[in-house]
């Protein structure tokens, strides 16, 4: 079936098929695809076991924060909310890049959230490393991506006045 669908930016209306049915998830499969998208998130928080809604997202009024862009070109932000005892409330992230740097990210804020601000500093790359999955393409950079993030948003509050 045929449906159009008109560009708000260029203003053209395009052809798109569609067969008759929805995923699981309620997006329409394009025709020419042989097995239906899973969303990221879906996938990556059921392989992973992390629950990825409690850590992806902006914070409002953050206690530290930090942006990265590695030499991949993927970006990645932390927002710290850290109380008065040095302990780490709360942890959300926002990654522009690829599912291995997603997971990595939503790896190392379940392994800070929670934890002193000490214990934080003793999270390494090879820790995130243990508790992802084997089968993400070339996790390393991915993981130093999200360590070197943390860390800086750990160094801004730790240099704050």
């Amino acid at each position: 079936m045929m449906q159009p669908r008109r560009c708000g930016l260029h203003g053209i209306t395009l052809q798109v098929r569609f067969r008759n049915c929805t995923t699981t998830t309620g997006v329409r499969v394009p025709s020419n695809m042989s097995n239906p998208p899973v969303s990221r998130e879906a996938r990556l928080g059921h392989v992973a076991g992390i629950d990825l809604d409690r850590f992806f997202g902006r914070m409002n009024a953050p206690t530290a924060a930090a942006f990265v862009r590695g030499i991949c070109g993927d970006e990645m932000e932390f927002w710290l909310d850290i109380d008065k005892d040095a302990i780490v409330r709360e942890v959300r992230v926002h990654v522009s890049g690829c599912e291995t740097s997603r997971a990595c990210a939503a790896v190392a804020a379940s392994l800070v959230e929670g934890n002193s601000v000490r214990a934080a500093l003793k999270l390494s790359a090879g820790a995130i490393l243990d508790k992802l999955p084997r089968h993400y393409d070339e996790p390393e950079h991915c993981a130093v991506l999200a360590i070197m993030t943390l860390y800086r948003a750990i160094g801004d509050y730790l240099l704050q006045p």
